[in-house]
């Protein structure tokens, strides 16, 4: 069929999802391959050839051109068009080698892109590389050629160059085939809603590419191997024996990779189809591939022989529904979720055309299918190319090339042992292991590991006690003062049976106070446990009796709080704090009146929230303490008496990275008052005022302290950000506010004593990372990067992080089961008995040897800094009398931080006041435990295997508060609600609504405040 060039046709689905991936990247829109021709070659005999091949073929010389106000172009085939050609003067150095020929004739090339609407589309560059040897580069434009149009044209300048004559006119021609394929897209029958069904079953967002924001231009060089014929034969034996192919075998191991690479259980990847099934388009030219999303889904547990299998009936239901794909609905949702998607494709390198002169494919083109990641299966003869390439920057090229090393390592498992598990394939060899296990937990160091902490601060006081130690407001006290104070208060203790294995309750506000209870507890053998004396009663008497402590140290502010608690109080305002000690007890004196505490004894006991909906007693050790105050004095560089502040309460441990640093190393330790360490400018006059060097704080802590306070709330020398996910943004923030102090990333669980990996931000290169790394770990600290069988993952894969080493907590306090549970044998060896904690938390390793952290393997959420488990509230929730079913979830579906959400059933219908459940969780929980928002429910969504389907729950603001809307009523009301409304990020506030009830927390509280000054 001939058309002239007043005619003009749709293009195919192939040809508008290549225009569309054109207009995101030009490079996109070039096919080529490139042949080595050896023999007398004649070249205006091959330019001939050329014509001949571009007169049979219509789609050699189609054009696009576009009308005006019409951003898709249309085909249009002319009459006539000569193909492009050159003929290119190589320097003597590139003709030495073809590839490099090969590879220079494209960057020429890619210098004069292709002109759709002009032409032409179809071009060749002739190179001479010696009187019997050129390499000619094929080219066209995506919207005219796949690859196998190039590997046919190749064929067919081969064969008219040897025999003359004029080529066969294809049975159909491309634009024949655009037609058909559109009507039969546009067609309502019972074939082609099954196909839809088919289609829209297939999750297209599945799966996430690895290597996370793969983005920029397109690279160059992506990574490659050859298979062996050896191996390949032993592949191919296996897929005879199962009745697939091997390209099942190569895209099962393609997806198990991803799989295990992301963490995710459904992998999505587009698979290049020849989209030639029908006879009469086996050899006709024209892009007629189709990128089909082939979905994988990974069990670990199960046979690789069951993936591959799985894979070859999606690729054969696939197979089956292939004409149906490429609906403009079907290309938009493709586009859509591209970035988070891989590409594959298997191809078959044609064999060399014989005769006087010899036609080879040398290479081709890279798949330009718009995925930031792709593993290309080149067969060639009897041996098998992988290439692994990435649209992305330098850092995830360099990625993808050891994604294909890790994939050679897994593919040669697979073949020697296709039945075992396909988690447990192998990833790495020897040296990346000993790399990930080995030197990247080379952190021995020495440290005072048989001394306790009280006794290292008793040194200090000899060394400096007239120097200050604690301020807090007006009151103040030497290291001699407080060191006396508290020998006075260990004699009480000592007295009412505190000794090594005593546990002892600590309930005081932010004052002087509770140091000198904290050392004295510690001076009479005992382990201090900071109890929050804001909590509610019930909460607090858990802890005091899973604690087992026989006496509270607290204020007769306090005290009522504890009138159920049958053990003994110390009041630090009553007379019991103020007995006078002998001064023959005094164990700094070397007297053993007091019995001292071994450096393996517990120091503290800190509570955390409970997936049981029991809080969890994590019982810390002095040497592990010892260890990581004497790191943070080295990290700090502490040459002189440091001021350090802490803005924290004592019941999270946050505040101990500035406590026993500065208690051990002579500094002044600044206790920040609550409503100063809330208020951004009080803050910044009380740092001014104080020069103070260290700070420790949450990063949305900081951020809400530098909406108000601006630079002036950051230390002169360090800032240490820890307990939740640092972003890059408040990393800029800070700088923009004009900060110029030091900035360390912190990172570590209650469980691991306070922190185990530090990340110097002022000192290091800033790797691409989501957030902020949180670094490497600290002195006599490892970390392992492991997959869900406790095998190492490689650099930049996905695996949960365990923790060992000398700041390993001892156990959850009378918690067996929940301490066997996370504090698990050690298969690698290493120190603390061979013991590792499982944090839960998902992170991946850089290159660098730094960690990121990428979120969590299970529902815990760290909320302005407390570590939060949703079932704790859950439990606390569903004791209610009213509530009959309830599920805590965490969102993340709204701007600013994570929060929680109340999903609840009524044991009689209707709706469970929000008011009275709020309340009800108050008297149990502590209030940054308490969910945001209570939804009430008629049920709750269930998956079909009985589990709480989390997508079907509604985000609060659909789902209404129940309470109506009114309007504000006067011009205060409307700039408060005006200031709500920009701070909670919501629509709209009435004057009946409540600000926690919407959201609002005490940081927030902050903001509001200062915007309303």
């Amino acid at each position: 069929m001939s058309q002239t060039s007043q005619e003009g046709f749709r293009l195919s689905p192939q040809q508008r999802h290549a225009w569309s991936l054109a207009q995101e990247n030009a490079a996109s829109l070039a096919r080529w391959s490139a042949l080595l021709i050896d023999g007398p070659l004649e070249a205006e005999r091959l330019r001939r050839a050329a014509s001949r091949l571009a007169a049979a073929h219509e789609i050699l010389r189609t054009t696009f051109p576009r009308r005006q106000g019409i951003r898709v172009p249309f085909q249009v085939v002319l009459d006539r068009a000569e193909p492009g050609w050159r003929a290119v003067e190589l320097s003597e150095a590139v003709r030495s080698d073809p590839l490099a020929a090969a590879a220079e004739l494209v960057r020429q090339e890619e210098e004069s892109p292709f002109d759709l609407e002009k032409g032409p589309v179809f071009r060749l560059s002739l190179a001479r590389l010696s009187p019997t040897r050129h390499v000619l580069l094929v080219g066209a434009a995506a919207l005219s050629a796949d690859r196998r149009t190039l590997h046919l044209v190749a064929e067919g300048l081969a064969a008219l160059y040897d025999g003359g004559g004029e080529p066969d006119e294809p049975a159909i021609q491309y634009a024949d085939f655009s037609q058909w394929q559109n009507e039969l897209l546009e067609t309502d029958d019972d074939a082609t809603r099954a196909a839809r069904e088919h289609w829209a079953g297939i999750p297209f967002i599945a799966g996430t590419a690895p290597f996370g924001g793969l983005t920029g231009a397109v690279g160059s060089g992506p990574a490659s191997l050859v298979l062996e014929p050896a191996l390949l034969a032993k592949i191919e034996r296996f897929c005879a024996g199962e009745s697939v192919e091997p390209r099942d075998f190569f895209l099962a191991s393609w997806q198990t990779i991803l799989a295990r690479a992301t963490g995710e259980a459904e992998i999505v990847t587009e698979e290049l189809h020849p989209g030639r099934k029908l006879e009469d388009l086996r050899e006709a030219l024209g892009p007629f591939a189709k990128a089909l999303p082939t979905l994988g889904r990974f069990d670990g547990n199960a046979p690789f022989a069951e993936a591959v299998k799985s894979v070859a009936e999606s690729r054969r239901v696939n197979d089956e529904w292939e004409e149906y794909y490429g609906r403009p609905e079907d290309l938009e949702a493709a586009s859509e979720a591209r970035a988070r998607r891989t590409g594959f494709e298997w191809m078959e390198t044609p064999p060399p055309a014989a005769g006087p002169v010899t036609f080879s494919v040398l290479r081709d083109s890279a798949p330009t299918g718009g995925w930031p990641l792709w593993l290309a299966c080149v067969r060639e003869g009897d041996s098998l190319r992988l290439i692994c390439g990435a649209v992305a920057t330098p850092a995830a090229r360099a990625a993808a090339a050891r994604l294909v090393n890790h994939l050679d390592l897994l593919v040669r498992g697979a073949a020697g042992n296709p039945v075992a598990r396909a988690g447990e394939l192998p990833l790495l060899g020897d040296e990346e292991r000993r790399k990930l296990l080995i030197q990247w937990n080379r952190t021995a160091a020495p440290f005072s590991r048989s001394r306790t902490i009280h006794e290292l601060f008793e040194e200090q006081a000899r060394r400096t006690p007239d120097a200050p130690a604690v301020v807090c407001g007006s009151a103040r006290l030497s290291y001699s003062e407080l060191n006396s104070r508290a020998d006075t208060l260990a004699g009480t203790l000592s007295a009412r049976g505190v000794r090594p294995g005593i546990r002892v309750g600590l309930a005081l506000d932010r004052s002087v106070e509770v140091f000198v209870a904290m050392m004295a507890i510690l001076k009479a053998g005992g382990a201090y446990v900071p109890l929050n004396p804001d909590h509610p009663d019930a909460r607090l008497a858990i802890q005091l009796a899973q604690c087992e402590a026989p006496v509270v140290v607290t204020s007769s502010a306090w005290v009522e709080k504890f009138s159920g608690f049958a053990g003994g109080k110390i009041l630090m305002d009553g007379p019991a704090a103020a007995q006078p000690a002998d001064a023959s007890v005094h164990p700094g004196a070397g007297a053993d009146a007091f019995a001292h505490a071994r450096p393996d004894d517990t120091v503290y006991v800190m509570y955390t929230s409970g997936s049981t909906g029991v809080p969890k007693g994590v019982a810390v050790r002095h040497q592990s303490l010892v260890n990581y105050a004497e790191f943070v004095i080295r990290l700090l560089g502490a040459d002189r008496p440091l001021a350090f502040a802490t803005v924290s309460t004592i019941s999270a441990d946050l505040g101990n990275t500035a406590i026993f640093p500065s208690l051990l190393s002579g500094g002044t330790l600044h206790v920040i008052d609550y409503q100063t360490a809330m208020e951004g400018d009080r803050l910044a006059a009380y740092v001014a005022g104080n020069s103070i060097d260290v700070l420790k704080v949450v990063p949305s802590h900081l951020a809400a302290l530098l909406a108000a306070g601006g630079a002036g709330v950051l230390p002169r020398g360090t800032l240490v950000l820890g307990g939740e996910a640092l972003s890059w943004d408040l990393v800029d923030r800070i700088r923009a506010a004009g900060g110029t102090c030091r900035i360390v990333n912190h990172y570590g669980p209650t469980e691991a004593t306070v922190g185990c990996l530090t990340y110097d931000i002022t000192a290091s290169a800033l790797p691409s990372s989501r957030t902020v790394p949180v670094g490497r770990p600290i002195a006599n600290a490892e970390v392992f990067v492991l997959d869900p069988a406790m095998s190492p993952v490689p650099v930049g894969v996905a695996g949960e992080l365990y923790v060992g080493g000398t700041g390993i907590a001892a156990e959850y306090v009378n918690q067996p089961a929940e301490t066997a549970q996370k504090f698990v044998a050690n298969p690698f060896g290493g120190s603390d008995e061979g013991r590792l904690y499982r944090t839960g938390d998902r992170v991946r390793y850089h290159p660098s040897g730094d960690i990121e952290f990428l979120g969590r393997v299970d529902d815990q959420v760290k909320i302005r800094g407390f570590r939060i488990e949703p079932g704790e509230a859950q439990a606390a929730l569903a004791g209610h009398p009213a509530v009959s079913e309830t599920f805590v979830a965490v969102r993340e579906d709204s701007p600013g931080e994570p929060r929680l959400v109340a999903y609840v059933v009524a044991k009689r219908g209707g709706a469970a006041p929000a008011d009275e459940l709020r309340t009800w969780l108050k008297a149990r929980l502590p209030d940054y435990m308490i969910p945001s928002a209570f939804v009430s429910m008629n049920s709750l969504p269930l998956t079909p295997n009985g589990k709480v389907d989390r997508s079907a729950l509604p985000a609060p603001e659909q789902a209404g508060s129940g309470r109506e809307y009114v309007a504000p009523a006067t011009p205060a009301e409307e700039t408060v609600a005006r200031i709500w409304s920009e701070v909670l990020r919501i629509e709209r506030v009435g004057s009946n609504d409540n600000f926690f009830e919407l959201g609002g927390h005490s940081l927030l509280v902050t903001q509001v405040v200062s915007r309303m000054r």
